[in-house]
């Protein structure tokens, strides 16, 4: 997970600059999830709100290495958002 040092709730609420160094160390984490651990991919993400799922009041991106096989009846992106589409 990436957490910007400044406390805001959403990520929306930083400046470009900070948004863009965030996306930086998505990047770097990446790397060493890869090199440490040999996904088969990653899920990349961030809730914002509650509505979205987000329980603590402060901006994050999520780094999920996955593997083949993790979770049953995976199939396309992030899954049940649209529960028509699960």
């Amino acid at each position: 997970m990436v957490v910007p040092k400044r406390h805001v709730s959403s990520y929306f609420e930083l400046p470009f600059k900070e948004q863009s160094a965030c996306w930086f160390m998505v990047n770097k984490v990446q790397e060493i999830l890869k090199t440490e651990f040999a996904p088969d991919g990653f899920n990349v993400g961030m809730n914002i709100n509650r509505a979205a799922g987000q329980n603590m009041m402060h901006a994050s991106i999520h780094i999920i290495p996955r593997y083949i096989g993790d979770t049953v009846g995976a199939k396309g992106g992030i899954r049940n958002v649209i529960p028509k589409k699960k």
